[in-house]
């Protein structure tokens, strides 16, 4: 089928949208390498908007210090934005099927790194695997061996940062003080969690790390 510039104009479009969901984002992708788009282009698009709201659900996730609540300006409605607008009542990814974060008070930091970064890290890394890595229609795919080849390799480096700063996080909330079966939870979740990141990156050795942490 014949696609109007302006329609590939949109699908770019939705491609740099920082509030189109993981599913979204991939499969405008695929549409796009149809129309002979570049691979390279569209996965550092991509990529450049979920390190930013991946990084973001990291550090939401920590386990604040304690703090003193902040004053309730005079006249400010309940719920309103403090940087203006209304409260966001979505999720930063955007999908109406990604449930929204939990608070790391109301579930402990690694069960809130969990489920607000790996959980969706690992939807991302098969979404993005699938598209660019190992389309399901190998033969008719306009990728080459070696596009495929690249995507895998930028799928690692964009893994690798992210980890980073992970388990930096992870770090902070083992050692923090806690009782003997609180800490005990909280090393098989951490330990749980990282199976299927691990296998969908391989070659940055996610339990080698978490094993020097856990030491």
């Amino acid at each position: 089928a014949v696609v109007s510039t302006q329609s590939t104009w949109e699908l770019e479009q939705v491609v740099k949208d920082p509030g189109a969901s993981i599913t979204k984002h991939l499969e405008t992708a695929d549409l796009l390498l149809q129309l002979g788009s570049s691979p390279a282009q569209l996965w550092r698009d991509i990529f450049r908007i979920r390190k930013e709201a991946l990084l973001g659900a990291i550090k939401r996730s920590e386990a604040p210090r304690p703090a003193a609540a902040p004053q309730k300006q005079q006249g400010e409605p309940a719920g309103k934005n403090p940087f203006g607008g209304e409260a966001p009542a979505t999720n930063p990814f955007g999908a109406p099927e990604e449930k929204a974060e939990r608070p790391p008070a109301a579930t402990g930091a690694i069960q809130a790194l969990h489920d607000n970064f790996l959980v969706y890290f690992v939807m991302f890394g098969k979404c993005f695997r699938e598209t660019f890595v190992t389309p399901a229609d190998l033969k008719n795919s306009t990728l080459t061996a070696t596009q495929r080849q690249q995507a895998d390799q930028q799928l690692t480096g964009f893994a690798r940062s992210l980890f980073d700063a992970y388990f930096q996080v992870a770090e902070r909330t083992l050692e923090a003080p806690c009782p003997v079966e609180e800490l005990a939870a909280r090393l098989q979740r951490f330990n749980r969690g990282l199976a299927e990141p691990s296998r969908l990156v391989p070659r940055i050795d996610i339990r080698d790390k978490a094993s020097h942490i856990v030491e």
